[in-house]
């Protein structure tokens, strides 16, 4: 059986719809909705940017339904933040902040999150990474970034979530959007190994010429996106082990804020009612080799929960399917932000 998508819609079949609570649905998205209330920028702050001599390996770790690191700003008190690709900035609120750093002349702006919205100041600051520990020596050390712009929400309005620090780990934006966290950084190459629980910042290249490659799709001049998202085409998409049949172009979406999976909205109740419930969802991706990388979610996993998602600038002969941590959880993903390339090592099936 083939699951066909035509262009209407139809109403939620009752029953298959999945419950989640308000604390567990905010906890798996992040950012999904970024972009639609950015403000122009006014003034454009300090052209520096801190050249890293050496790659930074952080340790992750699984929280709360995200990965996360430690670090602190201008040595005040350690924090740890939500490692997301699917964001631009780092961003805390006001329970986590002691006045660190100094204001830029960026003009505050207001910006909304699935779990928490509000006015936005933007400062600068020294971010140090760690308590870090290399092998055979227990003295632990820091990596510091400088000048890293942040933003603290001045105003704030819980949604229902949890406060949380986000890390946004997308580089390159719209130019009428806020300086991004890695911006300030020649941070080139993000290498994600969620087996190993590390992460490796790298001002080098670290994906040749010669290595199976997938590229990344940039919605910013053709569609007005507001910033550089993790986005390659995807081949086939199966659901319930069933192959999706249809003439809109399907994307994915690198997404380590999310936890769960997101289906654009104008296809996910069609989708929801003709495969009954979801139960496990695939999905292909073609090399520049031509080989297919398979990620695959089932329901077994707690992980596992499929929502619709709103995305303004996806054109609307597309479906958008946002890859989370249930995907990528047995996997390393090494994301070339200047080459908009990546490389996806999955495990053997």
């Amino acid at each position: 059986k083939k699951f066909n998508i035509r262009s209407d819609i139809r109403a939620n079949k009752r029953g298959c719809g999945q419950r989640l609570s308000r604390k567990a649905f905010n906890q798996t998205i992040t950012t999904l909705i970024y972009g639609a209330f950015v403000l122009p920028v006014e003034a454009v702050d300090s052209s520096f940017v801190n050249d890293m001599t050496s790659d930074i390996r952080l340790p992750i770790y699984f929280y709360d339904g995200a990965y996360v690191c430690d670090f602190s700003i201008e040595g005040g008190a350690k924090l740890f933040g939500q490692l997301d690709t699917g964001s631009p900035f780092l961003i805390l609120t006001n329970d986590f902040y002691q006045n660190q750093g100094r204001r830029t002349n960026l003009p505050d702006t207001y910006e909304r999150y699935t779990g928490e919205e509000g006015l936005v100041q933007w400062n600068q600051g020294t971010i140090r990474f760690g308590p870090l520990k290399t092998e055979g020596n227990s003295i632990p050390y820091f990596e510091s970034v400088p000048d890293v712009i942040f933003g603290v929400f001045t105003t704030y309005m819980n949604n229902g979530g949890d406060s949380s620090i986000i890390i946004g780990l997308i580089k390159n934006r719209a130019d009428d959007v806020r300086p991004t966290f890695l911006e300030k950084t020649n941070v080139r190459t993000l290498v994600f190994d969620f087996v190993q629980n590390e992460l490796l910042l790298s001002s080098r290249s670290l994906i040749s010429s010669r290595e199976d490659k997938i590229s990344f799709v940039d919605f910013r001049y053709k569609f007005n996106a507001p910033v550089q998202h993790y986005i390659c085409e995807i081949e086939n998409l199966l659901i319930n082990d069933q192959l999706v049949r249809t003439s809109k172009k399907i994307y994915g979406m690198i997404d380590t804020g999310a936890s769960g999976v997101y289906v654009s909205e104008k296809v996910f109740y069609e989708l929801q009612s003709q495969a009954r419930g979801w139960r496990s969802m695939e999905l292909d991706v073609k090399t520049s080799k031509g080989n297919l990388k398979s990620l695959r979610a089932s329901r077994p996993d707690p992980l596992f929960v499929v929502l619709p998602g709103k995305f303004p600038w996806l054109p609307p002969d597309s479906i958008l399917i946002v890859i989370g941590i249930v995907f990528l959880q047995q996997c390393k993903v090494t994301l070339d932000v200047d080459k908009s390339t990546m490389v996806l090592d999955v495990p053997a099936t």
